[in-house]
């Protein structure tokens, strides 16, 4: 059912937790079903979120499936953390 939400789509946004292996994991079944529902279509950019940066800064697992696919792909690190001052 995911397919009919996807198909047509200009960009997909697959978003893992960096301090998460498991959850990096799951991205290449995602990407995966993203390369099978646009198979004979052109492939939407694609952008790679990583959640939680603030616990772990240094994270390069999703250059290593950048490369691997071969696909021009955005990475962004992101978190809900907030420093507030004087906090």
């Amino acid at each position: 059912m995911i397919k009919n939400y996807i198909f047509g789509a200009q960009a997909v946004i697959l978003m893992y937790d960096i301090t998460n292996y498991d959850s990096f994991a799951d991205l290449e079944d995602w990407f995966r079903l993203v390369q099978t529902t646009f198979a004979s279509h052109d492939m939407p950019y694609v952008a790679l979120v990583g959640n939680k940066s603030a616990y772990r800064p240094s994270c390069d697992w999703h250059a290593r499936v950048v490369k691997r696919r071969g696909v021009q792909a955005s990475y962004v690190k992101c978190s809900c953390v907030a420093t507030l001052p004087g906090a």
